[in-house]
């Protein structure tokens, strides 16, 4: 971003204003990291929860098809 400045000082504030802007945008994001990271932890286990499911009821289906086929 290209800026008319008239002299040293003018510059310095605006990109001392930029700076504040930065830091405050900076913090904000590290304050949200914690609660971010609480929310990627539960769709990890969510998800988890879900595969061990899935893998539960396929190896009851071909213990339930081993055990029919034995039978027979």
């Amino acid at each position: 971003m290209s800026r008319d400045h008239e002299n040293r000082g003018q510059y310095f504030e605006e990109v001392q204003q930029d700076g504040a802007i930065i830091r405050n945008i900076s913090e904000r994001w590290e304050n949200a990291r914690c609660e971010l990271n609480k929310k990627v932890e539960k769709e990890r286990c969510e998800i988890r929860q879900w595969v061990g499911a899935i893998t539960v009821a396929i190896a009851g289906v071909i213990i339930t098809a081993i055990i029919a086929l034995w039978r027979c």
